[in-house]
C-alpha cells in the first residue's frame, strides 16, 4: 500500500521537489533502538538530492517487500520551507529555496513467532475431565508454530484448533482466550 501526504496545495507536482531528508522508521516507536535500519537505506532507489519520483519510491517499496520480514509499508511526504516570505523578497529564490521536502517510510515488520505458550485456567472449584500433555496440545495447534511469521488470522485458526483438541480430551465447552 502506498499513502503519500503532501502538505499544502492539491495537485502539486512533487516532481519539481528535491528530496532533503530521507527517514525510515518502524511503526512501533519502542523497536526502532533496537533494529538495524541503515540496512534499509541501501535498498533505497532514491537518495537525499534526487527529485523525487513516485517511481522510485514504488521501486523501493518492491525491493522492501521482497525482502519478506516487512507486513506494510506507509510513505509520506513532507514539503519544506525553508525561507518564510521568500515569495516577496525573491520569487526566483523561493522556488529554489522552498522546493523541497522530507521523505518518511514507516516500516511494520512482520513478527516471528518465538514461544507458544500453554497455560490451564479453570474456574474454582472445577477440575480438569482429563489432563493432557502440553506438548501434545502444542503439536495440535498447526496455525501457530515457532519461528513462522504471526499474524491475526493464525491465532483464529489456532483457536478453532485448539477448542477441537480440548473437545477430543474430554472438555465440554472449553474457552480459548
Amino acid at each position: 500500500l502506498l499513502f503519500l501526504t503532501a502538505t499544502g496545495g492539491y495537485g502539486t507536482n512533487l516532481s519539481d521537489y528535491t528530496v532533503d531528508n530521507i527517514t525510515i522508521r518502524l511503526h512501533d516507536a519502542h523497536l526502532n533502538k533496537y533494529s538495524k535500519l541503515e540496512q534499509y537505506y541501501r535498498l533505497l532507489f532514491i537518495k537525499k538530492g534526487d527529485n523525487y519520483s513516485n517511481a522510485a519510491v514504488r521501486k523501493s517499496m518492491e525491493t522492501l517487500y521482497g525482502l519478506g520480514t516487512i507486513d506494510n509499508i506507509e510513505v509520506k511526504v513532507q514539503k519544506k520551507t525553508l525561507i518564510a516570505n521568500a515569495e516577496q523578497i525573491n520569487p526566483q529564490l523561493n522556488r529554489q529555496l522552498n522546493l523541497s521536502l522530507d521523505l518518511y517510510f514507516i516500516i511494520t515488520p512482520r513478527y516471528i513467532i518465538r514461544k507458544v505458550a500453554v497455560e490451564e485456567k479453570l474456574p474454582q472449584g472445577v477440575t480438569s475431565p482429563k489432563s493432557f500433555d502440553e506438548d501434545d496440545f502444542r503439536n495440535a495447534l498447526f496455525s501457530l508454530r515457532r519461528d513462522t511469521y504471526f499474524g491475526e488470522e493464525l491465532v483464529y485458526k489456532a483457536r478453532l484448533e485448539a477448542v477441537e483438541f480440548l473437545k477430543s480430551r474430554g472438555y465440554y465447552s472449553p474457552k480459548i482466550t
